[in-house]
């Protein structure tokens, strides 16, 4: 949701360099095919936002979790965490729940899970939350800041014995910026968290100098307590000034439970960057182990025209498996709610 302020930052100033950097390239290579092509994408979201003072700005950044203890077809078998705007200009963490990952809910639901702090590093925006439930406590990661406004910000974490009502685990992020001059000192958002084993893996956005977005990935023990990987930023934007994502890859969501474990990706391009544009797509890669660098996807699976050609759309994806019809659906944001695609795996 924050993206509707970030495309004014990473206009700012960079329109010569992303010229200079398109006119010196050599002509592109035909573009490759990517690993996986979903189909075209319905233009009614699957979500809207309410029209009241919590949501009336915007809604964003969904986040949906699968709950393997419930069968198919349970009312909460799917559960989704999402950023509200209200017309305060402060950003919350909504909730939703659905049968089948198509029709949702709110009903019997609070009309916010986690609001801003009173005071701190939290007061006033929250956005990008991460749902993961581990032990039978849910975790929520999500990105906090004082304004919406301008750069700054960074990860923190609630939880929840019911999923519903969250406390959070300590008045301090879990997840800081980088020092001076690194890839990630401006902000760090947009968790997506999965486990190996007993270990907890981040795979987050983040923001330095230049003001071009990258992916970081970090480990911990406890959710709480995070080590940043010293091979960060782990995805870059692509090198070719050409590529669809050559000036920004990131917002990454990371699924682990389906047959090959998939990473997708927001990214924009320098051609938007140089004609004052904004028409974000998404990538989608494999991954073999939470070790390794992470290959640019070479070409979009969902692309700006696929999700309506709506303004700043598609943006923050986040994507599950859903066995019982062995698919991967794909939620997006837009201007008008979150989109979805579908993709069948076999």
């Amino acid at each position: 949701m924050r993206a509707a302020a970030k495309p004014q930052r990473w206009f700012s100033g960079l329109v010569a360099t992303a010229l200079s950097l398109l006119l010196s390239a050599l002509p592109s290579a035909a573009q490759t095919t990517a690993p996986l092509t979903f189909g075209t994408t319905p233009t009614t979201p699957v979500f809207s936002k309410l029209i009241t003072p919590l949501e009336d700005a915007a809604i964003g950044s969904p986040d949906v979790w699968i709950d393997p203890a419930l069968p198919p077809g349970a009312p909460q078998r799917f559960v989704m965490a999402y950023a509200q705007g209200g017309t305060d200009t402060k950003g919350r963490i909504g909730l939703a729940y659905s049968r089948d990952g198509i029709e949702w809910s709110r009903a019997g639901l609070p009309a916010t899970i986690l609001e801003p702090a009173e005071t701190g590093w939290d007061r006033h925006f929250l956005d990008t939350p991460c749902l993961l439930r581990k032990d039978g406590v849910w975790y929520l990661w999500y990105f906090g800041a004082t304004s919406n406004k301008t750069n700054g910000g960074a990860i923190g974490l609630a939880t929840s014995s019911d999923g519903v009502h969250f406390i959070r685990v300590r008045t301090t992020p879990v997840l800081t910026v980088g020092p001076a001059g690194s890839w990630d000192s401006d902000w760090v958002e947009s968790p997506s968290v999965t486990l190996s084993g007993d270990q907890f893996i981040m795979y987050y956005t983040g923001v330095g100098a230049d003001q071009r977005p990258r992916m970081g990935r970090a480990t911990s023990p406890d959710g709480v307590n995070w080590t940043k990987d010293p091979a960060n930023p782990i995805l870059s934007p692509a090198a070719a000034p050409q590529a669809w994502d050559s000036y920004a890859a990131a917002q990454g969501s990371i699924i682990s439970q389906a047959p090959q474990t998939y990473l997708v990706y927001a990214a924009v391009s320098l051609l938007d960057i140089a004609t004052h544009q904004l028409h974000p797509q998404l990538g989608l890669v494999p991954l073999q182990a939470h070790t390794e660098r992470l290959p640019n996807s070479p070409a979009p699976v969902i692309t700006h025209a696929q999700a309506g050609s709506l303004p700043n759309s598609p943006l923050n994806p986040a994507i599950v498996y859903v066995p019982e019809r062995q698919q991967l659906y794909i939620y997006y944001e837009t201007a008008i709610g979150f989109g979805l695609a579908r993709q069948q795996l076999n």
